[in-house]
């Protein structure tokens, strides 16, 4: 099976190679589109630098969504303790 794998798959790269060659107007976007990298993704190696700052943002606004729950639990705390004691009576 896996023989027959690699042989279809030499196979469909001279089939493509050949229509590449044949056709320079291929050469640029088209062949972006079509081919993959080594992991069989679509090459998306160009945007990675880009994601990379995206990926810091999304960390930067988790951070800051915890510490808004830490502070909000804190200042329910607070109100919860201060509707029970009333400090002035022991003033």
């Amino acid at each position: 099976m896996k023989e027959s794998i690699i042989s279809t798959v030499a196979e469909d790269h001279q089939l493509v190679s050949g229509v590449f060659e044949r056709n320079e107007q291929l050469e640029g976007t088209l062949t972006k589109l079509i081919l993959t990298d080594s992991t069989g993704n679509h090459k998306n190696n160009r945007n990675s630098a880009r994601l990379a700052g995206a990926q810091k943002l999304i960390a930067k606004q988790v951070r800051q969504a915890e510490r808004e729950e830490v502070k909000s639990w804190k200042q329910e705390q607070e109100s919860y303790l201060d509707s029970k004691v009333d400090v002035q009576k022991y003033i």
